[in-house]
């Protein structure tokens, strides 16, 4: 019983990591699913009473063992390694600006942020509790980038650019061009339209970091304009 109980839980959890069930869950109520624990433990119990470790004490102890060496690293690390943090940090939200449709920028404060040792690129995920504080304008920062000669970002329109006057300044001072390519279709990606924008594009070094259908067509694209891939570097973002 719990062998079956226990694989039918983990079908379940499966089905609903597949990309097309993720697709219509939240993150949030992904994470939320905890079943699978629940199916780890009764695939344990049945495990002990199976014929590979039933009668074999020793076995059963080392098997035990394991078992509680996981246990004790999912403890630590997903509940008092975060609760630590929090205590310690003590951060809280001080700012919520709107940057474009859909789009926000969450200005956080706390103690000791710098043993975090956070640069900019690395990625955070974030659980905000409580109230959010209401929005208000916040000062200029100064934003830390790696820029090329030619970076290229995406977005439908103009109305959907973000951090358009910082790029343009940072672009400015450092002597690099930043194309907008506007539109949601791959299709203004082919081999000639890179070549047009960055014409000894060969010679170079190209760096991408976008969604996959995006990453997929200029993967497509650079090795017909000449480049290797030793010359192709390459950072999804996608759950």
């Amino acid at each position: 019983m719990c062998a079956t109980v226990g694989t039918v839980i983990l079908i379940a959890v499966g089905n609903a990591s597949a990309r097309a069930a993720r697709a219509r869950l939240s993150f949030e109520k992904w994470h939320a699913i905890l079943l699978i624990y629940v199916g780890v433990a009764l695939s344990f119990v049945h495990q002990l009473a199976g014929p590979d470790l039933a009668g074999h004490c020793l076995l059963q102890v080392v098997w035990a063992l394991l078992y509680t060496h996981v246990f004790g690293l999912l403890v630590r690390h997903r509940v008092i390694t975060p609760i630590m943090q929090a205590a310690q940090h003590r951060m809280r939200v001080v700012a919520i600006v709107a940057e474009g449709p859909g789009v926000v920028s969450i200005e956080v404060e706390g103690q000791h942020l710098t043993e975090l040792e956070a640069e900019s690129g690395q990625f955070f995920r974030w659980r905000f509790l409580g109230h959010h504080p209401d929005a208000r304008p916040v000062r200029d920062h100064p934003l830390h980038s790696r820029t090329g000669p030619d970076p290229d970002l995406r977005a439908r329109s103009t109305d959907q650019l973000l951090f358009r006057r910082a790029l343009d300044e940072i672009a400015r001072s450092r002597g690099a061009r930043v194309h907008y390519l506007l539109g949601d279709d791959t299709g203004c990606l082919p081999t000639a339209a890179l070549v047009r924008l960055v014409p000894n594009l060969a010679e170079r070094d190209v760096y991408m970091c976008g969604p996959p259908r995006m990453t997929d067509a200029i993967r497509v694209s650079l090795p017909k304009a000449g480049l290797a891939d030793d010359d192709i570097h390459e950072e999804r973002f996608t759950f």
